[in-house]
């Protein structure tokens, strides 16, 4: 859990620093949820935006949160190699829980 907190912590930081935290807000929960299940059109509303900028915009957001989230378990393995086998490891576990 501390990985994907980190993970998260970075991404959200990268909003910020682009003076993008309603988005993030906006975008957060569905970082995790089932294609078929987010609702692009609310989302598209809360950002003002249309229904495929909202999805471009979920995309990029869980794009990079996965790059985020790959650099901070590869931050913890040696060698670096072993980033793929820690990821599949930490996902299977928190997948359990």
């Amino acid at each position: 859990m501390t990985l994907l907190d980190e993970a998260l912590q970075r991404l959200q930081n990268e909003f910020t620093r682009m003076a993008r935290e309603q988005e993030f807000v906006a975008l957060k929960e569905w970082l995790t949820a089932e294609r078929g299940s987010i609702p692009y059109g609310e989302i598209a509303t809360a950002l003002g935006t249309t229904e495929g900028a909202a999805r471009v915009a979920v995309h990029r957001m869980r794009k990079q949160f996965r790059l985020l989230f790959r650099q901070t378990i590869a931050a913890t393995v040696d060698p670096p190699g072993d980033v793929d086998e820690e990821m599949r490891h930490v996902v299977a576990v928190l997948s359990r829980a």
